[in-house]
């Protein structure tokens, strides 16, 4: 896989893929297994220790997964646009939506082989591109809406320099001038203070954690979007009891900890 972002899809998909075997799986990813051949493997065994930081990933994909549950009530016909969608399975484990997954061509041709998109009941397109040198925004052009979209990008945000981002939520309000953005963000506060053993585990497969703030919603408010909702991934990891954290100590006494990692709604247009 040449993209070293791309490389993640591999841990996330590891923690999702331990999750599943839980006896009380918090996302339960039942499609996991079929993703996790020897590369999978050599770099679960690099983040296996990671206790926390595995469950607050778990966490965060169940917190996004329930956000898009939320919309398809209303809508089951909308279209849900997996920006770096790694080795996501949710079109195969929701009962709604039109789906477009984007990333790296390795990862779908891996995606292709191994979990055809004829398999799902939903409606599931599947866009490889170069992130590095090709357009997101020529690739995404045939779908050019004014109607209501949901775009996901999870695990993606905090690669990008802040110059991408901009570039990035461009592209997406060109493309869809009214959609929801559910994403992740980290902030430096938490960076600094939680996450640099595990940032030393990322740097190994050639990825970076770029453009951290401490006022991460900042570039999408400047950008005209509107915080919907902000959810935090380790409060509720320690609400689901994934964490031995009493999750009142989180609430009241580490805001660090409790802001530093979380899952936004950022509307853009009407909704």
């Amino acid at each position: 896989m040449n993209n070293p972002v791309s490389k993640t899809a591999y841990y996330t998909l590891a923690c999702r893929f331990w999750d599943s075997k839980k006896t009380n799986p918090v996302c339960n990813d039942t499609f996991a297994h079929i993703f996790m051949n020897e590369d999978a493997q050599e770099v679960a065994e690099r983040f296996k220790t990671f206790e926390k930081p595995n469950a607050s990933i778990v966490v965060r994909h169940r917190i996004m997964s329930e956000l898009v549950d939320q919309q398809l009530i209303h809508n089951p016909s909308l279209h849900i646009f997996n920006i770096g969608c790694g080795f996501d399975t949710r079109p195969f484990r929701h009962t709604a939506g039109k789906w477009i997954e984007v990333d790296e061509p390795a990862v779908i041709t891996n995606k292709n082989e191994l979990l055809p998109s004829s398999q799902t009941k939903n409606e599931l397109t599947r866009i490889p591109v170069e992130f590095s040198r090709e357009s997101l925004k020529e690739k995404l052009l045939p779908f050019k809406t004014s109607d209501q979209v949901v775009v996901i990008a999870e695990g993606v945000t905090m690669y990008l320099e802040e110059t991408q981002q901009h570039i990035f939520l461009h592209t997406l309000k060109e493309l869809f001038p009214r959609h929801l953005l559910i994403c992740d963000v980290m902030t430096l506060s938490f960076f600094k203070k939680y996450s640099q053993e595990l940032s030393t585990q990322i740097n190994s497969l050639g990825a970076h954690f770029k453009g951290l703030s401490d006022k991460p919603e900042a570039i999408y408010h400047a950008s005209g979007y509107q915080t919907k909702k902000r959810i935090s991934a380790t409060l509720r990891s320690a609400e689901l009891g994934t964490v031995n954290i009493p999750s009142w100590l989180i609430r009241y006494f580490f805001p660090t900890l409790r802001d530093g990692l979380c899952v936004y709604e950022f509307q853009y247009g009407k909704d």
